[in-house]
């Protein structure tokens, strides 16, 4: 009985909280009030729904924030009036707002037509999305209703991210109908999420994209299928792949790179350097290329790379020596520095770039392998002081053997 009691007196306190108008009160007495308590009467129950609808309603930014997050621990009866509250073109929109957001935690019929209904026919953008939002917390419940919403053409883009955000395999067929969509923007939220459930279902879709006029959606689909290399056979995976390289939107073109360079095989890696040598390919190209190169670094691939290296301007030396001192696969780094190796041993003497030499030790600090020793003492005699500070601080990062005094 006297843990009733103590519950009264606080919630005495949030009602001559709320005649002044202190709504940060108001919380800090509900909080406690929802503290591990025993079962509270039914008049307390509403009692505390009402005063929190009070701060809900005429509390600041910061004080709604905090009553939000109390509403869905009063359970269901809060409800009925924040279905009212949101429906009331009247109110305060921040409150409406609110109002959405926590009735995605309750995922009833009555909650998602609701919720549906002004999805199709609020002219509150803000109000939208939040409506939105709140469609996809409530998840797979929502899914037939959504589905239905995509039929309206005022309501589908947002009814497609709703369901874009809802993780389930029965989504997979209503944003199956969005790929040809007029809409390009409907289309790459289609496209994002069916390309993140591993579904026989969706391959062909991703293939079909690739063919779309926007380039963001024909992107999209190279993302997803970079996910998928494993599920094509090499040949046909690299004949799909390779062409978008040709790409019209060079956005398109270096994420083609990036899938290609994701699969690694010979036939990617071929088709990869072919564009790379191309004189009329964008530096822009190139740079993303030689980073496909080294994603997935393997002998041959790294071989390519060291192979085209002399043939590349500056820049995009650079960038190959960069890439090559990323190496992180262990049993590669000697591969990688070797072929650096060889390639200064070749070109010193032609007066190399010092900027050249500079890449080139930062490359050897990196892959830290005893190969490149004898170069960087070399190079730590250069008539360039910068190369020489490079050298002396690229063999600070091997373990060198002591020598016994």
């Amino acid at each position: 009985m006297a843990a009733i009691v103590v519950m009264s007196q606080t919630l005495t306190v949030a009602v001559q909280s709320a005649e002044t108008g202190d709504w940060q009160r108001v919380c800090t007495c509900l909080r406690q009030w929802l503290a591990p308590q025993a079962h509270p009467s039914y008049q307390e129950q509403q009692q505390a729904i009402a005063l929190a609808l009070m701060v809900l309603t005429w509390g600041d930014f910061q004080e709604r924030w905090e009553v939000a997050k109390l509403l869905p621990q009063l359970g269901k009866g809060v409800v009925p009036a924040l279905i009212i509250l949101l429906e009331d073109e009247d109110r305060e929109p921040e409150a409406r707002w609110f109002a959405g957001r926590v009735l995605g935690e309750f995922p009833e019929p009555r909650v998602i037509e609701v919720l549906i209904r002004l999805l199709q026919t609020s002219a509150d953008e803000e109000l939208q999305r939040i409506v939105a939002g709140a469609l996809a917390q409530i998840g797979n419940r929502a899914i037939a209703s959504l589905s239905a919403a995509l039929t309206i053409s005022d309501a589908r883009p947002l009814a497609a991210r709703s369901l874009a955000q809802i993780r389930h395999v029965a989504v997979i067929d209503p944003l199956s109908t969005l790929i040809h969509d007029p809409d390009p923007t409907v289309r790459h939220l289609a496209i994002e999420a069916l390309a993140s459930f591993q579904d026989p279902r969706v391959l062909p879709i991703l293939q079909g994209a690739l063919r779309d006029p926007a380039a963001v959606v024909r992107r999209e689909a190279l993302i997803g299928l970079g996910l998928r290399i494993h599920q094509m056979e090499e040949a046909a995976f690299v004949a799909m792949v390779a062409p978008c390289l040709e790409d019209w939107q060079l956005e398109v073109c270096q994420q083609a790179a990036l899938t290609l360079g994701r699969l690694g095989s010979p036939a990617a890696v071929a088709a990869i350097a072919q564009v790379l040598t191309r004189p009329t390919t964008p530096i822009p190209l190139q740079k993303t290329l030689i980073r496909a190169l080294g994603w997935q670094a393997s002998e041959h691939s790294l071989r390519v790379l060291g192979g085209v290296l002399a043939d590349l301007p500056l820049p995009l030396k650079i960038e190959a020596l960069a890439v090559l001192g990323r190496i992180d696969v262990e049993n590669l780094r000697y591969f990688g520095a070797q072929i650096l190796v060889d390639y200064y041993q070749t070109y010193r003497d032609r007066a190399l770039d010092p900027q050249i030499k500079q890449a080139l030790t930062q490359a050897w600090g990196q892959l830290r392998d005893p190969v490149a020793i004898d170069p960087l003492v070399q190079l730590m005699g250069d008539v360039d002081v910068k190369v020489r500070l490079h050298a002396i601080a690229a063999l600070k990062r091997f373990e060198l053997p002591r020598t016994e005094a």
